[in-house]
């Protein structure tokens, strides 16, 4: 729906902070979020809802888009220490 009615739908990391949760994981500049302990991410306040959400500190499954590959990463629930870009791309298919 976000696509078709020319919005934003999708978030991507981009500068990281020095000493954040996305540099010690190895998420990295362009990679997409898909999804945050198992929540699907179409924007900044999808991962700030879902980052926020359990224990903090805690260890979450992150799933994100590299070069056209699908990957997991673990990382400690709470800020990931990066800028984000939300953008507008093409729906993936679950």
């Amino acid at each position: 729906y976000l696509y078709a009615s020319g919005r934003p739908n999708s978030l991507e990391a981009g500068e990281d902070l020095a000493g954040g949760s996305a540099n010690y994981v190895g998420l990295r500049q362009g990679d997409v979020i898909l999804r945050y302990d198992e929540v699907r991410i179409f924007g900044p306040g999808d991962l700030l809802d879902a980052s926020s959400r359990g224990e903090a500190g805690s260890s979450v499954r992150m799933e994100i888009l590299r070069e056209g590959r699908r990957r997991t990463l673990y990382i400690e629930r709470g800020p990931l220490g990066a800028l984000m870009n939300h953008n507008r791309a093409l729906p993936l298919e679950d």
